[in-house]
C-alpha cells in the first residue's frame, strides 16, 4: 500500500515522526516502532536545538544531544523505552547567540503493545506490566518463558 511505500522511503532517510505509532499495527511492527517513543519539537529550521535528558530519576545529571531537523523545523529524537520507564528532559534553543530553555517535561511510556510475537522486548515489557499490576503468577510465567529463550540462545549461538 502507499503507507508502506512512504514509510519505507521516510525511514530509510531517518525521517521518523510520532504519528507513525498511530498507523496500522502491522506497519508499526514491520518498521519496529512498537518499542520507540518519539519526542518532537517544532522550531525555526535554522535554530540549534539541544535536548537535555535524564533516564535516572535518582540523579540530576542530564545528557545533552543535538536534535535533528527531520523536516521543515520538526526536530525529533527517538527513544527505546519499556513500559513504565520515564525520561525527564528539557530543550534549549539557540537563537541569535542567545540560549533559551523553551520546554521542560517528562516522557512516560504507558504503551501496551503486543502483536502476539514472543520477542524478548515483548516478554520484558510484559514482565514490567505484570510487576506494575502486581500480577505475580503472570510475572513468574513470563519470566520462565524469557529464561527458556535465554537458555536456547546460549546453546544455539556462540561468541566467535
Amino acid at each position: 500500500a502507499i503507507e508502506d511505500a512512504l514509510l519505507s522511503e521516510f525511514t530509510n532517510k531517518n525521517m521518523n515522526f510520532a504519528f507513525y505509532k498511530k498507523l496500522d499495527k502491522r506497519l508499526v511492527a514491520k518498521y519496529h516502532f512498537y518499542d520507540k517513543v518519539f519526542l518532537e519539537y517544532r522550531a525555526n529550521p535554522l535554530s540549534h536545538v539541544v535536548l537535555h535528558y535524564s533516564m535516572n530519576e535518582a540523579d540530576d545529571s542530564f545528557m545533552a544531544e543535538d536534535m535533528v531537523d527531520v523536516y521543515d523545523g520538526i526536530f525529533v529524537k527517538s527513544f527505546v523505552m519499556f513500559f513504565g520507564e520515564r525520561i525527564r528532559y528539557y530543550i534549549s534553543e539557540e537563537k541569535s547567540a542567545v540560549v533559551e530553555v523553551s520546554e521542560s517535561c517528562e516522557i512516560l511510556n504507558n504503551d501496551v503493545y503486543s502483536d502476539g510475537e514472543e520477542s524478548r522486548y515483548n516478554l520484558l515489557n510484559q514482565m514490567m506490566i505484570s510487576q506494575t499490576l502486581q500480577e505475580d503468577a503472570a510475572l513468574l510465567k513470563t519470566m520462565n518463558r524469557y529464561f527458556g529463550y535465554e537458555e536456547v540462545s546460549k546453546e544455539a549461538f556462540h561468541i566467535l
